[in-house]
């Protein structure tokens, strides 16, 4: 009798009659889904290249750039906050500019040889007479009496005169 864990021995096959491998069973069968554009208005029936970046849908080469990896719907967005990184590097690299200027007893200004006078108050660089401004504004205060209109004083460099507008929104302090 022989041994029911026993193998019996396999004989080799010659060489010329190889098979090739068996297909799995259909249930062993490994399907990839197909992924739907969901960048368009109503229905896109276009396949998918890309995932956006900005909101996590799945677009199609019509409905957004691929090679961002933005679709239609956020590429303003995008664009917009492109532009506000491309800004605040561009705003450090001028504030170590005015920094390393300033230890050397010169205006922040790049194209400036003069001796600096002011401080702006945004930035903290030292400028000269030609360089910086005071400039007034009007703000509203907000206290548990109401909202009051005030004015005030800002001394600011050339550079950062156009963030004024960062100063004149509404403080609210508790009185």
């Amino acid at each position: 009798m022989q041994n029911p864990i026993e193998m019996p021995a396999q004989t080799e096959m010659p060489s010329a009659a190889i098979t090739p491998p068996a297909r799995p069973a259909a249930a062993e069968r490994v399907t990839v889904a197909r992924v739907r554009c969901k960048s368009g208005f109503l229905l896109c029936l276009n396949n998918a290249g890309s995932t956006c970046i900005m909101c996590g849908r799945d677009f199609c080469s019509q409905h957004g750039n691929e090679e961002q990896g933005v679709c239609r719907r956020c590429r303003h967005e995008y664009a917009r906050r492109l532009k506000h990184e491309e800004a605040a590097y561009l705003e450090t690299i001028r504030r170590e500019v005015a920094e390393s200027r300033n230890a050397h007893g010169l205006c922040g200004n790049e194209s400036c040889e003069n001796a600096h006078i002011v401080t702006c108050e945004r930035c903290g660089s030292f400028y000269c007479a030609k360089h910086w401004g005071r400039y007034s504004y009007n703000y509203d205060y907000r206290s548990r009496t109401g909202i009051k209109r005030r004015r005030a004083t800002a001394v600011l460099c050339s550079s950062c005169k156009e963030h004024l507008s960062d100063y004149r929104k509404l403080a609210v302090y508790k009185d």
